[in-house]
């Protein structure tokens, strides 16, 4: 395990059971209530590197179509931002209301590194899932 995630894993621990408000240690409330959430609810660790889950294909185009017109809407405005933020570092991702991608734009570069995270079209990356 890397020293980020071990770090990352230490501090939001160190959040969720502190007494004091997350504000006045440099995090957002609803950041700690949805780490809360993740750890105690969901239980997920900060620390693990679980696969996402994928719906099948089908799926995939069921959602895709019931939100048609969204994504013709902000297929667009994605690919222009991606060219405003390029080489950033950052990839611009949509889902849908149960976290699952529904289309995704970045630089090149780091089309692979999307592809190692499973941060692609049919992946579930809600909080309960992924967190």
């Amino acid at each position: 395990m890397s020293d980020i995630v071990t770090n990352h894993a230490r501090h939001v621990y160190s959040v969720i059971r502190s007494d004091t408000a997350p504000e006045a240690i440099g995090v957002a409330g609803r950041v700690a209530r949805s780490w809360s959430r993740c750890a105690n609810d969901y239980g997920l660790d900060p620390a693990g590197r679980g696969e996402p889950q994928q719906v099948s294909p089908g799926e995939l185009a069921d959602r895709r179509a019931r939100l048609d017109d969204l994504l013709a809407f902000a297929r667009p405005e994605m690919a222009s931002l991606s060219q405003q933020i390029a080489r950033s570092g950052y990839v611009i991702v949509l889902t849908d209301s149960d976290g699952v991608v529904l289309s995704h734009f970045g630089d090149a570069s780091l089309t692979g590194m999307a592809s190692i995270s499973r941060l692609l079209p049919g992946s579930v990356w809600s909080e309960r899932v992924q967190g």
